[in-house]
């Protein structure tokens, strides 16, 4: 996956993706240098690959970025045998979708609730209205505030 070199040269704060499909063990990705104007890594999760997403939440807290965990919606039921349990067919906005239980969620976050660097989108397995939760805002002004620095 190629990813700009000169995020730096943004004159304003910028997020990274980090996709699922993307993602292996072997090419998380991992920044380096960080760039001064990244707001915060967001993480597209879903219970089978949690552990890349422990290798980004580990990076990336280590070095104060904080990470927000945006739990994957699946039109289809592409979702790995082993995994079904953690997923319901439910109406999300205004679609219905295969999304993660409360049950599945709360286990996700509850393996980094020792990290203040970590968030989700939303506050809980059932909020998925994104003007609600404030993550992006807090993080936009936070940035704003470091890039002056």
């Amino acid at each position: 996956m190629k990813i700009p070199s000169d995020l730096e040269k943004f004159d304003a704060p910028v997020v990274l993706t980090v996709n699922p499909s993307a993602m292996t063990d072997k090419d998380a990705v991992l920044l380096d240098p960080i760039p001064h104007n990244l707001m915060f890594v967001r993480v597209r999760a879903n219970t089978w690959n949690l552990d890349v997403v422990d290798k980004v939440v580990e990076y990336y807290s280590a070095h104060k970025i904080p990470i927000v965990l945006t739990f994957m919606a699946y039109y289809s039921e592409s979702i790995p045998k082993g995994h079904k349990f953690n997923y319901s067919y439910r109406q999300r906005t205004m679609n219905s979708y295969w999304v993660v239980t409360p049950d599945a969620w709360d286990g996700t976050m509850a393996r980094y609730a020792d990290n203040t660097f970590v968030y989700s989108c939303g506050k809980n397995a059932d909020a998925f209205s994104c003007h609600r939760c404030g993550n992006c805002l807090r993080e936009y002004f936070a940035t704003i505030e470091k890039m002056r620095d």
